[in-house]
């Protein structure tokens, strides 16, 4: 490449591991614009002065996870137009007082999830150019976030486009089916007779009158029309009816089946409550 002056430029397609050896008190080091393909591990290593970093416009397509290591004064990193495709999770370790990371116009088509972590003091993020459908977890220090020509779609509470894990589809909820009443007949007739001396109490198995579709547990609950005459008891999925009234009535029992998912199905039968010794003697009076 020729320069105005007539001098030809050299680009530099590679550098020495010790190249910079010597140099601590180096502020600013400016290797842009080249055609540099890899850098040595511990290239940068002694230049514990430098804040500023230009390596833009070279041909980078990887960075060993340490290159950055020991430089706990830089502020400033370049790395706009390389080549990029990824990059570890550990590459920015130790940058504490970065305020400015310039990782646009690469190959980036993902960043790991720690990729920013402890980078306290990052105001500046250029992420322009790449191949991101999102982000990692950004610094809460950011204030300016630069991603225009990737294909963020993601955004979080915060606006910030991030790629938090994907949402576990919820299974569909099958829709509760009902408890059904197979047997509405209490004794063979809907009506139950009670003797109030002779046979005041009756039981029965609920289990024979209920199911459910669901193969769920059923729970059961009963009432009476008038409990000062006919009592209601439910022991698991036994129905317990007694008489303790001594009075000619005819009662209605109301029992309900639960399977514990809000379906719930009821039905009724009558219970007539006499007094068979009262009305034989009522009987032998008239004769």
């Amino acid at each position: 490449m020729e320069q105005p002056d007539g001098d030809t430029y050299e680009y530099l397609s590679s550098l020495s591991g010790g190249i910079f050896r010597g140099f601590n008190n180096i502020r600013t080091l400016d290797i842009s614009s080249n055609r540099l393909v890899r850098l040595p591990e511990g290239i940068f290593r002694g230049l514990n002065n430098l804040q500023i970093l230009y390596l833009s416009g070279n041909d980078l397509s990887s960075l060993p996870e340490g290159i950055f290591s020991g430089l706990n004064d830089l502020q400033i990193l370049d790395l706009d137009y390389n080549d990029l495709s990824s990059l570890p999770e550990g590459i920015f370790s130790g940058l504490n007082e970065l305020d400015d990371l310039d990782l646009s116009n690469n190959n980036l088509s993902s960043l790991p999830e720690g990729i920013f972590s402890g980078l306290n003091d990052l105001d500046y993020l250029f992420l322009s150019n790449n191949n991101l459908s999102c982000l990692p977890t950004l610094p809460s220090s950011l204030r300016y976030l630069y991603v225009d020509g990737d294909d963020i779609n993601d955004i979080d509470d915060h606006g910030l486009p991030t790629c938090g894990a994907e949402p576990e589809e919820e299974p569909m909820e099958e829709e509760n089916g009902t408890p059904i009443v197979e047997n509405s007949s209490f004794s063979g007739t809907r009506q139950v007779r009670l003797d109030i001396h002779n046979r005041p109490t009756r039981t029965f198995n609920l289990d024979n009158h209920f199911s459910d579709p669901d193969g769920d547990a059923l729970s059961y609950s009963a009432t009476s029309s008038h409990p000062d005459i006919v009592r209601t008891a439910v022991s698991g999925n036994t129905l317990t009816i007694a008489a303790i009234g001594n009075t000619f009535r005819i009662i209605t029992i109301t029992v309900t089946a639960d399977d514990g998912k809000g379906g719930t199905v009821s039905t009724s039968f009558d219970a007539t409550v006499s007094n068979q010794e009262a009305a034989d003697k009522e009987i032998e009076l008239l004769q």
